[in-house]
């Protein structure tokens, strides 16, 4: 609580969120993003949203690891058994390696839900740099 109370509660738990081990990461990012696409299915946009803000932070402190790590870390995630896994790896590899990350996207456009939808925006979005 200390921590908190001197850096604040959402800046506390981003500076956590960075040293923690790979290990812990790897299961926080791939656990969000299986609810994320659990809670897609359901349209529990709440709870979509809510886990959308818990990867984003993941992805804060996975950018502050070295450059190798970040690779090593979400490459094998775009071939993830969970569709929310692969959707939110594929768009974040879309930084640093958009053609491997790009086919992934367009084969999750041809699955059902909504999962296609964001698939399909994400990659309209990049073409158009935003």
């Amino acid at each position: 609580m200390a921590l908190a109370n001197a850096m604040g509660t959402e800046r506390a738990q981003l500076f956590v969120l960075r040293y923690r081990s790979p290990g812990k990461l790897m299961t926080a990012y791939t656990n969000a993003a299986t609810r994320y696409g659990h809670a897609l299915s359901r349209c529990d946009f709440k709870e979509a949203n809510r886990q959308a803000d818990r990867l984003n932070k993941l992805h804060l402190a996975l950018r502050s690891r070295p450059h190798d790590s970040r690779v090593a870390f979400l490459l094998p995630l775009l071939n993830h058994i969970q569709i929310g896994v692969r959707l939110w790896a594929a768009a974040h590899v879309l930084e640093f390696a958009p053609q491997l990350a790009e086919p992934v996207l367009d084969r999750l456009m041809s699955a059902e839900g909504l999962a296609s939808q964001i698939a399909a925006a994400t990659l309209r979005d990049w073409h158009l740099g935003r």
